[in-house]
């Protein structure tokens, strides 16, 4: 069978572009006792992955010439093993590509979708159960804690990670204010239950400053997902003892030096903590307790929280609707997810 993939054609040292992809064709290989096909379905193009593609790495190094690596969903369509037989639906990590090959394995979670409403229960899963939807929930419920009547301010706010974590602050009770690029996001956050405010991407740092202040409340915790402008902004309207977790520096994702970071001034003034948003604990395997309860709490939500996402169709869209993420941010809304 061929499949066809998406490889780096190298690893990148300046911004992305299209031309630094290319789609090859393979011949798989007859699978052996243990193993099962799966035909992709979606495949995700987060933007956490452009460090990856670097020589130096992220969280792990992409190389040339291979297959990337990317979160997906498919279906079993061929089977030599008992545990995923033909017609199973399952969370994988081999997207950017058409077929692939698995063993039984930790880092595959099985999908158990509505079948009378396949394809919203599967982008649903996509995006609930994926790096998205786990960071936000790791951000929200175990670094900050977020509780009834505090005030939440968040980045990047209709992004991927972003749009969950407003609704679930929202559904602990928490006033969030959702930083956002445009009118139509902005009505976005509100939508979920949020307060849209506008703080477009070329503005200076004193416009965005002033942005954030005219806001009237004080953030008793802050999540960031853009970078260091939005940051700082961020800092600087924090509550006293407030706690700002990092979770994202997207804006900066495809330099090559990150410059001077945001004066921390702020920091000293307002006793403030700095946390990091890094789930990997509570993520060893995915039927340990803490992936049990994040499940748990999106099926009770299932009804409440919204999972957005923008879809491209065809393996050969992903390149485009990668580099997408890094110019301008005035496109997606959700977890950009491509439709193969």
């Amino acid at each position: 069978m061929i499949s066809k993939e998406i490889h780096l054609k190298h690893h990148l040292s300046q911004h992305v572009a299209e031309h630094d992809f290319e789609i090859v064709e393979v011949e798989l290989p007859e699978i052996k006792s243990g193993e099962f096909l799966v035909k992709n379905l979606y495949c995700s193009t987060d933007p956490f992955m452009r460090p990856n593609m670097s020589w130096h790495g992220g969280f792990f190094r992409m190389d040339p010439n291979a297959p990337l690596y990317g979160e997906s969903i498919g279906i079993v369509i061929e089977s030599k093993c008992t545990d995923y037989p033909v017609g199973s639906y399952v969370w994988h990590n081999k997207g950017w590509r058409e077929y692939a090959i698995w063993k039984n394995t930790t880092v595959i979670l099985k999908v158990d979708p509505d079948v009378d409403n396949l394809e919203e229960s599967l982008l649903n899963f996509a995006i609930a159960f994926s790096l998205v939807g786990r960071t936000a929930y790791y951000s929200m419920n175990d670094v900050l804690n977020v509780q009834q009547g505090d005030v939440v301010g968040i980045d990047g706010a209709t992004g991927g990670v972003g749009h969950l974590a407003v609704q679930i602050a929202v559904s602990k009770g928490a006033k969030v204010y959702g930083i956002t690029s445009t009118d139509e996001k902005v009505s976005t956050i509100n939508e979920l239950g949020g307060i849209g405010v506008k703080v477009v991407p070329n503005w200076p740092l004193e416009k965005k400053i002033k942005a954030y202040n005219n806001i009237g409340e004080q953030f008793d915790y802050y999540h960031a997902n853009v970078g260091n402008d939005y940051t700082l902004a961020g800092l600087r309207n924090m509550a006293y003892r407030g706690t700002l977790v990092l979770c994202g520096i997207m804006k900066h994702y495809n330099d090559t030096n990150i410059g001077p970071g945001p004066s921390l001034g702020a920091v000293i003034y307002k006793d403030v903590s700095i946390r990091g948003c890094n789930f990997s604990s509570k993520n060893t395997t995915f039927d340990n307790e803490w992936n049990q309860e994040l499940r748990s709490f999106f099926n009770v939500n299932k009804n409440k929280i919204k999972c957005l996402s923008t879809l491209t169709y065809g393996l050969e869209s992903m390149p485009a609707q990668f580099v997408g993420h890094f110019k301008g941010f005035e496109g997606n809304i959700g977890k950009s997810l491509c439709k193969i």
